[in-house]
């Protein structure tokens, strides 16, 4: 009944918390749960915190959770206050060092285990190149839910890469992704991956820099810029990789990429444009609006 007490004072704590709507799966009661848990020694994320049962806490732990509600009232996002986030039902570790995983991203994600699927029935040994890596969870998910692939992955932050091989450790999956520091392709240059990739994937930063001011102070105040600044109109990233992918990916081989708002539509047409892909398609989210693209290499 303590508990219960104590919980029901909190929420009332939380109820001017601010959500981001790229973070639809939080809410007061499970942010509350994740709070508590990590307050009492045992970091998990929303998803998992609410199939906990929470401890009675001791006059330490109280003062912790204390301390993370202040922060997450401020705007210090809940999955660097509890150190997980989840990700096409895996959990990760999340930090400063690296842009949060979306649960819009794992559009890309299913996009990219078809394509996977697909290769699948050709060959056995299947090469996957993921950029613009950031925390490794597009890497790490391929490579969890899939045993016969080699994955390569890049970012530009050497803090990104950092905890993306912490991820590969936390998930035992310590060798089965090769993590380089760099720009995009620039990295896997000496690796002799030239003509030889079945599936490259991106996420990019694909904010336009006039738009980052306006973003919510819970995402531009605190999480990394360089993970969300995609140059003056958002699509720099993009033009450059649908040009520098073809020296990696193979004949019949794919690509495939996360899109921001109205971003969709125009990079269709970019690649439709280029002549080098087809059997080009997208992926929406529940509103109708694309996220995701995939196309085949002519």
């Amino acid at each position: 009944m303590e508990n219960l007490k104590i919980f029901k004072e909190y929420l009332l704590k939380l109820e001017k918390l601010y959500i981001p709507l790229d973070k639809p799966e939080e809410t007061r009661e499970n942010t509350l749960h994740a709070l508590w848990h990590k307050a009492c020694g045992v970091p998990c994320s929303v998803e998992n915190a609410l199939k906990r049962k929470i401890k009675e806490l001791n006059p330490d732990q109280k003062k912790k959770l204390d301390v993370l509600i202040e922060k997450r009232l401020n705007g210090t996002p809940l999955s660097y206050l509890t150190g997980r986030q989840m990700f096409m039902g895996i959990e990760f570790l999340s930090d400063q060092n690296a842009i949060i995983p979306r649960k819009e991203t794992q559009l890309l994600c299913n996009m990219a285990l078809e394509y996977i699927a697909a290769v699948k029935t050709e060959k056995k040994k299947i090469l996957v190149m993921d950029v613009c890596t950031g925390a490794g969870n597009l890497a790490l998910a391929f490579a969890y839910k899939e045993c016969d692939i080699i994955v390569y992955a890049s970012d530009l932050s050497g803090e990104a890469i950092g905890l993306a091989k912490k991820n590969a450790i936390h998930l035992g999956l310590d060798g089965r992704v090769k993590f380089k520091t760099g720009d995009l392709l620039e990295p896997f240059e000496k690796e002799g991956l030239s003509g030889k990739i079945d599936l490259l994937t991106c996420n990019p930063p694909y904010i336009s820099t006039g738009k980052l001011e306006s973003m919510p102070h819970e995402i531009i105040k605190h999480e990394p810029e360089l993970a969300f600044n995609g140059g003056p109109f958002g699509i720099k990233i993009l033009s450059k990789l649908t040009k520098k992918c073809l020296n990696y990916i193979m004949p019949g081989g794919y690509l495939c990429f996360e899109v921001g708002l109205g971003q969709g539509n125009g990079m269709i047409k970019l690649l439709k444009r280029s002549g080098k892909f087809t059997d080009i398609k997208d992926k929406r989210d529940k509103n109708g609006d694309i996220r995701a693209i995939g196309a085949r290499v002519r």
